[in-house]
């Protein structure tokens, strides 16, 4: 069940977001297609972007928490074309994650206490992205890209909302 559940989610994902993009005709810009690296924020993760279209990527990313807690996340992100200036891009998306979090549960079998234990709970939901990203390859001579982004999850089964904003440097592999 958790498997069909998270084929509807991605696939619902790929349908809202990639519709708008599909209808529109694509730039001719120059995106990289494949792109990984480290993200810094609330969980340190491994990153990797991949462009399947001039203007639509997949990437996710494994990491843990400052705890040693374990996360996994997928998104499918719709970019725009250049923002302001040339290699600048905004781009948002939707999609899973996946994740552990030690809480603190009293132990109430004697009745009311302090006493209690870490417990290692896992939880998996829906995320939105957003976020800007520039691709620093002409300006540096060197092919790397940096991003800075807002992932907003819902847990479930607690339907436990929180942000979990970070920077991500990617190196360019194709």
């Amino acid at each position: 069940m958790l498997k069909q559940g998270i084929k509807a989610i991605l696939a619902s994902s790929l349908l809202l977001i990639g519709g708008s993009g599909l209808a529109q005709t694509e730039s001719s810009m120059p995106i990289y297609k494949l792109a990984a690296g480290l993200r810094v924020g609330d969980y340190h993760t491994g990153t990797v972007k991949y462009f399947f279209s001039d203007l639509m990527a997949v990437e996710g990313s494994i990491g843990f928490s400052f705890l040693g807690m374990p996360k996994m996340s997928v998104f499918v992100e719709k970019f725009h074309e250049d923002m302001f200036m040339p290699n600048f891009h905004l781009f948002y998306g939707a999609g899973l994650n996946f994740r552990a979090r030690r809480e603190w549960v009293y132990d109430n079998s004697y009745g009311y206490s302090y006493n209690g234990r870490y417990e290692t709970r896992y939880f998996v939901g829906p995320s939105i992205i957003g976020g800007v990203e520039y691709d620093f390859s002409e300006m540096l001579n060197f092919p790397v890209a940096a991003s800075a982004d807002v992932r907003l999850g819902l847990d479930f089964p607690s339907a436990f909302f929180y942000p979990s904003p970070g920077v991500a440097v990617r190196y360019i592999l194709k």
